[in-house]
């Protein structure tokens, strides 16, 4: 395998990386996470959420 591959390969991966993190830091922030249509459920210790909508 070439070495100028390989390496424009792994830059490639990297800035997929980057927007893929950049999209989930985003949507965090942005409350896609909490659609109407999952369900939560919160009892004194106990959490659990199960999302069908997002």
């Amino acid at each position: 395998m070439n070495m100028q591959y390989f390496a424009k390969m792994i830059i490639a991966l990297g800035i997929g990386m980057v927007i893929f993190g950049t999209l989930l830091y985003l949507g965090g922030r942005l409350g896609f996470g909490r659609l109407p249509g999952d369900i939560y459920v919160k009892k004194g210790n106990f959490t659990f959420y199960f999302p069908i909508v997002t």
